[in-house]
């Protein structure tokens, strides 16, 4: 077998110099983009965990899902701060989010709230039998998949900040779903996991995603006082949650203000002809640049 042919390095210092530089620029380069994409695979390993403790820890994994919720907001974040964003890294979220925001909740809620025992899978003892309510479990699951799908066709990262999304994102559907069941666990009202709630909010978060109605961007804001509201609810929400408190009670009440907040401004839209809230917010004065056509002329040019 031939032995690998060696690079030899250029006899000229400045050009050796220049090389090493370049090289050592890569590393650190991978080594940025590591903690990224490694905060998006912890994002995987939390549905992971989420899929195995379903069947007989529900609120455990609802919190799993919360953490990678949290995962999710964090790995782009990290990685246009480090300059390390790619459309590798794009995919990988990508593929992610369908696990933690898609198959994960659909399980949890599935095993939650339509899985009665005789039909819980026993290891060495066959397979469970076909529950209907299955079919709706994979009308969210599809949906999930269609929306992610149309998000990474549809994007251009050259367009300029998104200031709405057509549709609830997956990771609001995921979390409108395991904060129904924590709130159930939280308050102990059983019209939580009555199907009466359950169904349509499965139906309504599954026919949200793929619809085009346009919902605000939770990565940009149009002023600060959005930009801090919506993340110190976030916040109170999950500090009341790792406190023992109804965290998730708390974080469903403002899925739900924020999805009719949504709504709300869709129908208010279409009743204001010429207005729309997908546009961008108007452009203030430019102060950095000088419009000579706002300043009077000289004096002195009139006078020459």
């Amino acid at each position: 077998m031939a032995r690998p042919r060696l690079r030899r390095l250029p006899a000229d210092p400045e050009e050796r110099a220049r090389l090493r530089a370049a090289s050592r620029l890569r590393r650190r380069r991978r080594a940025l983009a590591a903690l990224p994409q490694g905060i998006t695979l912890g994002s995987v390993f939390f549905g992971m965990l989420a899929m195995v403790w379903a069947p007989t820890r529900p609120y455990a994994a609802c919190i799993c899902i919360v953490l990678a919720g949290v995962c999710d907001m964090l790995d782009g974040r990290v990685a246009r701060l480090t300059g390390t964003t790619s459309a590798f890294g794009a995919q990988l979220d990508s593929l992610a989010d369908m696990v933690s925001f898609g198959v994960a909740p659909a399980y949890i809620i599935f095993h939650w709230a339509f899985a009665s025992a005789s039909s819980q899978p026993i290891a060495g003892e066959g397979s469970a039998p076909f529950s209907p309510w299955m079919i709706l479990v994979f009308i969210y699951v599809a949906a999930g998949a269609v929306r992610l799908a149309r998000f990474n066709t549809g994007h251009d990262e050259d367009e300029g900040p998104a200031w709405y999304f057509e549709g609830i994102a997956i990771p609001t559907a995921a979390g409108l779903i395991v904060t129904l069941v924590m709130a159930h666990g939280e308050t102990g009202w059983p019209i939580f996991k009555s199907p009466v709630i359950v169904v349509p909010v499965l139906l309504v978060s599954s026919a949200l995603m793929v619809s085009q109605i346009p919902f605000p961007s939770f990565k940009n804001f149009r002023n600060q006082f959005m930009k801090y509201g919506f993340f110190g609810s976030i916040f109170g929400g999950l500090l009341l949650l790792a406190g023992g408190g109804p965290g998730g009670t708390v974080l469903f009440v403002l899925l739900i203000c924020y999805i009719g907040y949504g709504l709300v401004a869709s129908v208010s839209d279409n009743l204001r002809p010429g207005v729309s809230i997908l546009d961008d917010p108007p452009a203030g004065p430019n102060i950095d640049e000088d419009d000579e056509d706002s300043y009077p002329p000289d004096e002195d040019e009139d006078e020459q």
